[in-house]
């Protein structure tokens, strides 16, 4: 039931603003498993009639320009193929492309891939390898700024069907430095239009760490920053473990009846 509610709650945001929903719960609790249990619901009850589904895992970047990169190549491997046309595809790709040059990717890192409508991530595959360093010069003598980028990003973006559902787990495996350069990346970098984060991390470590930083230093002034960043908390609570169980197990027989794996 509370997944089920914790579904209908994202469900139920009527707006395309960014938001940002906050699932708290200690080391151990079940985080990962719970995670599962949403997605699970959400490809049962509304499939992508109602969510385009992203995960993003950010512990294994070890820099912000790898951070930024792989967020970029994630967001349009899971948005991309969902536009109707080829060219619309392109077109976000070429403002992708840009607002990341504006950020200090660089540019060599953007790497080969697969075509656009296969589901291919790649900017140099998207626009060609020629096409990159058009891009690259014309972004240097454009004037165009880069909140009109993101405005233009947002605007494609909000042309999606249905809003993009992004979960990143493991936030409390992260450095103080990757915690900052994260939430910026979600509350100011990565604010999209037609976007809803679910974040999953254990509160108290989080704002112990990101309240080094802030104020006097101690775990109180963590949660007031996080507050600014989290619009709607929600802790997590103990899964009982009859039930993690039967799922565990639901989950094992159905990877092996998809792999057609006979038990005895």
């Amino acid at each position: 039931r509370f997944v089920e509610s914790v579904v209908d709650q994202i469900k139920s945001l009527p707006f395309k603003e960014p938001f940002v929903i906050g699932l708290y719960g200690p080391w151990g609790s079940g985080k990962s498993s719970f995670i599962l249990m949403i997605k699970d619901k959400i490809k049962k009850k509304y499939s992508e009639s109602h969510f385009f589904l992203m995960d993003f895992n950010p512990w294994i970047y070890k820099s912000e320009g790898m951070l930024l990169l792989n967020f970029f190549k994630e967001l349009f491997k899971a948005t991309g193929t969902k536009f109707k046309k080829q060219k619309n595809a392109k077109n976000f790709a070429k403002e992708l492309f840009a607002y990341a040059s504006y950020l200090s990717v660089p540019a060599a890192t953007l790497g080969l891939g697969a075509s656009v409508m296969d589901g291919g991530v790649s900017f140099a595959a998207i626009l060609g390898g020629q096409k990159i360093l058009e891009s690259i010069s014309n972004f240097f003598e454009n004037e165009k700024s880069l909140e009109k980028i993101k405005s233009d990003i947002d605007k494609m973006l909000d042309k999606l069907a249905v809003p993009l559902l992004i979960f990143v787990d493991d936030i409390d495996r992260l450095t103080n430095l990757e915690i900052r350069q994260l939430f910026k990346l979600i509350k100011l970098t990565a604010n999209f239009r037609n976007i809803r984060y679910v974040l999953l991390f254990d509160d108290k470590i989080v704002a112990q760490a990101i309240g080094k930083d802030f104020g006097l230093g101690n775990e109180d002034d963590g949660r007031l920053f996080l507050e600014k960043i989290i619009q709607l908390p929600i802790n997590i609570p103990k899964i009982d473990p009859d039930i993690h169980y039967e799922y565990t197990i639901g989950l094992i027989n159905k990877i092996l009846d998809e792999r057609k794996v006979k038990t005895h």
